[in-house]
């Protein structure tokens, strides 16, 4: 063998990531943290939106990862790492989004009933106080 043979290949001249791949890497890893906090959270209070902002944020975050990976530089490692708590965030908000809507959609027709005959006002009425016709409608 001779000695050209033996050498390692020299890294490519743009093997340092610019200012914008840095930028984009912290704001996937940002919007990662964001979704994966937001799908348990939103199960807990119970909210279609804050799943739907979490299955947003998510997208947003995998389009940029995939995007980085493509890179050439010290970032597309990096960007491999985010790869899979992203999925599991996007997977987590998907779940939330479906649990939340089921039961937004089978509840909220009980929920307007309540609430056009007034026993919503009581429910609410009897958690906080229990005394009757004090409110400002009774």
């Amino acid at each position: 063998m001779t000695e050209g043979e033996n050498q390692q290949p020299l890294p490519p001249q743009n093997y340092r990531p610019s200012t914008e791949d840095l930028r984009q890497a912290r704001t996937a890893r940002n919007l990662t943290m964001f979704a994966s906090i937001a799908g348990p959270v939103s199960l807990i209070i119970g909210g279609v939106v804050l799943s739907g902002a979490g299955l947003v944020c998510g997208f947003i975050a995998w389009h940029k990862i995939k995007f980085l990976a493509t890179r050439e530089t010290e970032v597309a490692k990096a960007a491999a790492q985010l790869k899979r708590p992203c999925i599991a965030s996007l997977v987590m908000c998907g779940i939330a989004f479906v649990i939340n809507a089921i039961f937004f959609y089978f509840n909220f027709t009980a929920l307007l009933g309540m609430m056009e005959s007034g026993e919503f006002a009581e429910l609410v009425a009897g958690a906080g106080s229990s005394a009757a016709g004090t409110s400002t409608w009774g």
